[in-house]
Parts: C-alpha cells; structure tokens; sequence
C-alpha cells in the first residue's frame, strides 16, 4: 500500500520548489461577549511555512525509501535509495543536512552516503564500508561551527566521530554509553556544544560531551507505551524526533514530536506517517511560530491554547480587551490585532464593566479630583486624598462639622455648621437631649410678654432680643421655650429655660391668665407677665450652663390642667444688683393649650 502511495504522490506534486510568499497574520474580527463567556478567536496566517519533514522506510526488504511528509497533505514525495548501479541502501538510521547535502548512513552496508532527496541517488562516501566493529550505526549528528561529525554505534554503546569526506571512524571516549540500552538517536545542540541523545530503555534524556564523550544523565522523556524514539535533531534551538510505534515487536508508524528539554514532556507535532519502518528525522521546516498575548485589558487572558490560531479566550475581570496574535518568521515578528469587549453590563450601553459606580450608574467625577461621585466623600470639591478627620464618611473639606461624626449633615438652622457641632461647642442648647439644637424645635406654644419692647418697658430700658425677658446681668435675657408637647395624656410637655446668670435658682409657675393682656406689668429687673391662678413648681438650680428643664407639668399641676385648657408660663429668677439693682428678673412668658 505504501509503494502505491509514495508512487502517487511522486508523480503527483514531484519536488519542485516554489518561493516563498510573503506571510500574512489577521487576528480576526472585532467581537463582544458577556462576561465571564470565553470569546472564541478566529486567527489565521496566510503563506505559512508548512510541516515538512524527511524520514524513511527501512527495513532493508521494502520500500527503503526517502519519504517526504507535509502535514495537510500527507505522502508528498517518495524516491528509493540507491547508487546509480543500483545499490540499495535500505537501511537509513538517519540523513542530515550539511549545508544543503544530505548525509546518510546505513547499517546494512556500513557506510556514510550522501543522497539527492529527489531522485534518490545516493553516492558512498566510504566505497568499502566500515568494519565489522562499528556494525550498528544508528544516528549522526553534525557541529556546523567546527564541521564535525558524529555518530552512535548501538551495540558497542559507543559515541563515534567520523570524517565527513572520507567516512573514517574514530571512537570518542570509551564505551561511556555502557548501560544504555537503547540509544539509537543523536542530535547536536551548537548553543552547549553538546550532544544530545534519548535512551529509549530508561527513558533517559542523555547529554553527552563531544571531546570525551561523558554522559550526564537529564530529564525522564515521557515516552509513551509501544512508543520510542528513533532519531532526534534540533530545529529552532528544540528538540524534535521521529517518534516510532511498534506492532508485535516491529516499528510500524512514525509522526514528529518535540522533546521538552526542560520537563521530558512528548508532544506529537504532525499526524501519524503510516506502515512504516522509520529510523531517520530530519525536519525541513516548520510554521512559523504562532502565539496569542494581551496587549491591554482591565484584567488577565487566559488562552485554551497560546499558540493556536483559534483558541477560546477568557477574562478575569470585565472590560475591553486588545489581544495580539503575532507570528514569528526569519525577518521578524508579524502581528495583528483583535479587540474583544467582555461585557459586565450588557443592560448599559454605556459601560463595559460595572466600574466603582456599577452598572446602570455613570461615572461622573463632578469635582474633577479623578474619583467619581459615586465613592467621592465629597463630589462637590476636589479632595483627591480624601481626608475624613471624624470618619463619618464625609470628607473634610464638605463636612459642616469636621471635629465630630454627622453622617447626616444636619443643618437645621442654615448657617453652615452643622447641629452636632454647634451642640458640641455650646452655641446651641438641646435641653431635651434629642440631638436637635432646642432652636430648631417645633413645638407646642406661643411666646409672649418678650422684653424686647413689644411688652412693657424694661424697668430701666434694659431690653433684650426677642422671645426673652428683660435683659440680666449676662447682657442677655433668660429665655423659656416649650421643647416638647402638650399632650395631658401622654403628659408630654417641657419648659427649657436657658440664659440664666450661672448658678442662680428659678422658680417655673403657671397662671390662668395673662397680666395686662399680655403685656406684663415691671417687677424687679424684668416684667411679671401671669395673672388669675397660680401654681408654682418647685425651685430649680440653673448650675454652670445657666439652663434647667421641667416636665411632666401635667402630673406636677395636681388635677389643674385638663384637656382643652390653656395655662401661661414663666420663671422667676435670682440675679445679681444688675442691671437695675433689685436682684431678681423674669424669662419671657409661654402659653400652652393642652390636648387629649
């Protein structure tokens, strides 16, 4: 079957060689998917350099030929070895190329040969062969810097170096491939100057020196079952051999494989050659390398496989990626490239990943700092830094009350300090403790006999703001607001006195009328606004702060304020000569109309 397809082949593709064009690399089309979905890539190369390699039927009874392999195409080429009088040399263990001659050896007849690997004529190199000793030549290897040539001899386990022009043997070293079984392969590598050598018995990597021809034992190679290597050579600075198979005992098929010099790993690198019996490797080309890399991209690209021209490809992370697929020829790198969005928000024509706002939220950056809105503790200015003195998540330089914690901003009163603060440093009461500055309230009550002069005159035109009494010895007057409700039952009311002399007493009491209408009559320093009925309520110290509080009057009233009815209020309090001399004044008054 195999004559009847080398003959086929022969007379139908010959060995005729074209020039080659000029290598073209398209990385495919643009393209998006959602994440985390793979993209399938679609690379191709136009005139790439094909899988071509050499090796050869020879078992010294058929065929015993030089066959040609082009992966794609298979059997291209195949031409008998032999002399011009017909002398077969069936049994290559490897050909070689030497600046463009193809050398050979045969171990039937023991001879170096060079051999034209289109017609198949081949022409010895030593006419008489050599002797009896070296019987099983199995492999040559070429120095190209020092032109020399090497050889293996299998059964004397011995490296051998031969004279290119004459096929003289010499022995390099002596038998240091002894417990070596199997090493029916050799390769030169010119970077190390060392030879190269795979014993197929212990699956050996072998290194072998070309002046003494020491061995220095390297990786496993992971040779398969019913599987061995029998020639191997360096192409590109890697290792690649032809890769036998047996069946019952016999080599049956061959493909090219590499050799990884650093783990043993074995990988096919062309389709099986079939039905036959293939000693030699000798490769001829290569395609050009061929590789996928990220060239930008949020996150990492992981490729099914790197150097296929059509992988899947996946994302960490979501975004718009730039991939490379560059090919590498004799002239230099070939790239092109594809851009694949890996979309993390296909509801949002706008984004391709969710960002710092997600998806559905522009990234607007308002104050230019680089930080969008979205995580800017403040987007109204610019603060790149982001400094939070009080961690409250606003950031210093838009925080109303930077010294203390207000997530909230409150502002109740709009004059651009927030409650907290002005509660912190005094400039606001908040007698009911609600966190509200007690200005800001909204509550049950209606403020009048003020010692502003909408009242009566100050005894001695000592007058003060609005809503207090009479001015005191602080040079404000005392104030009495209603912080709370008017509910009798729910009994929910508070009277807040504040601006009191420091550590003076006062006496809250209650009347069932207003004194001159509400305009109050003077008394001491200030103006006694109740009249009808009165009920006091026990003496209260104003302490440091100047300040009390009293609730429950509902309780404290003993049965006197009842659903319906309204009671006045105000509080008396002790003060010193000034500012009229007769140390006592008044708060302003309060009227309340209690509810169910």
């Amino acid at each position: 079957m195999l004559r009847r397809l080398m003959q086929a082949a022969t007379a139908a593709l010959g060995f005729a060689a074209l020039a080659p064009a000029q290598v073209g690399v398209y990385a495919g089309v643009d393209q998006a998917v959602n994440h985390p979905v793979a993209a399938q890539l679609s690379g191709s190369v136009t005139n790439r350099a094909p899988l071509e390699w050499w090796t050869g039927d020879g078992n010294n009874a058929t065929e015993n030929a030089l066959l040609r392999w082009v992966e794609g195409a298979g059997l291209v080429g195949a031409s008998v070895v032999q002399t011009a009088s017909g002398t077969i040399f069936g049994w290559p263990s490897d050909w070689i190329d030497v600046n463009g001659v193809i050398y050979g050896s045969d171990v039937a007849l023991r001879q170096l040969y060079t051999v034209n690997p289109h017609t198949g004529l081949a022409t010895p190199v030593n006419a008489t062969g050599w002797s009896t000793t070296w019987a099983n030549v199995m492999s040559l290897a070429h120095d190209p810097v020092n032109d020399r040539l090497f050889a293996v001899d299998l059964f004397r386990k011995q490296l051998l170096r031969i004279q290119r022009t004459t096929g003289a043997v010499t022995a390099v070293g002596s038998g240091t491939l002894a417990g070596y079984q199997q090493v029916k392969s050799l390769a030169y590598h010119a970077p190390s100057d060392t030879l190269y050598a795979v014993d197929n018995y212990t699956k050996r990597l072998l290194l072998l020196n070309p002046t003494t021809g020491a061995v220095t034992q390297s990786v496993l190679v992971q040779i398969a079952l019913n599987r061995q290597f029998e020639d191997v050579m360096f192409f590109g600075n890697e290792l690649y051999g032809s890769y036998a198979g047996t069946l019952n005992g016999n080599l049956d098929f061959t493909q090219l494989a590499r050799i990884d010099l650093a783990t043993g790993a074995v990988t096919p690198v062309s389709s099986i050659v079939p039905d036959c019996s293939a000693h030699t490797c000798l490769v001829r080309s290569l395609p050009e390398p061929a590789a996928w890399s990220k060239v930008s991209g949020p996150g990492a690209a992981t490729f099914s496989d790197s150097t296929a021209l059509a992988p899947t490809v996946t994302f960490s992370a979501p975004g718009t990626y730039v991939l490379a697929l560059t090919v590498t020829t004799g002239t230099g790198p070939i790239v092109d490239t594809v851009t694949v969005i890996s979309d993390g928000c296909p509801s949002d024509p706008a984004k391709t990943a969710p960002g710092f706002c997600g998806c559905g939220v522009p990234e607007l950056d308002t104050d230019l700092d680089t930080l969008p809105d979205c995580i800017d503790n403040c987007p109204a200015a610019a603060n790149v830094g982001q400094g939070d003195a009080d961690g409250d998540g606003v950031g210093d330089v838009c925080d109303n009350c930077p010294a203390h914690a207000n997530a909230s901003q409150i502002d109740c009163d709009g004059d651009g300090a927030g409650d907290t603060c002005e509660l912190a440093n005094g400039t606001q009461l908040d007698l009911n403790g609600n966190g509200t500055p007690d200005s800001c309230e909204v509550v049950a009550g209606t403020v009048f006999c003020s010692g502003d002069g909408s009242a009566a005159a100050c005894p001695c035109a000592n007058f003060a703001a609005a809503g207090e009494g009479c001015r005191n010895s602080t040079g404000v007057g005392a104030k009495l607001r209603s912080l709370g409700g008017a509910s009798v039952a729910a009994d929910n009311s508070l009277l807040a006195v504040s601006q009191l002399p420091p550590n003076k007493a006062g006496i809250l009491y209650m009347g069932s009328a207003q004194k001159n209408g509400g305009l109050g009559g003077a008394l001491g320093d200030g103006l006694r606004c109740l009249a009808g009925l009165n009920r006091r309520f026990p003496v209260a110290q104003g302490g440091a702060s100047g300040s009390f509080t009293r609730g429950g009057l509902v309780a404290a009233a003993g049965g006197l304020i009842t659903v319906g009815s309204t009671w006045h209020f105000q509080v008396w309090y002790r003060d010193s000569s000034l500012p009229c001399g007769s140390q006592q004044n008044f708060t302003n008054a309060l009227s309340l109309t209690f509810t169910p």
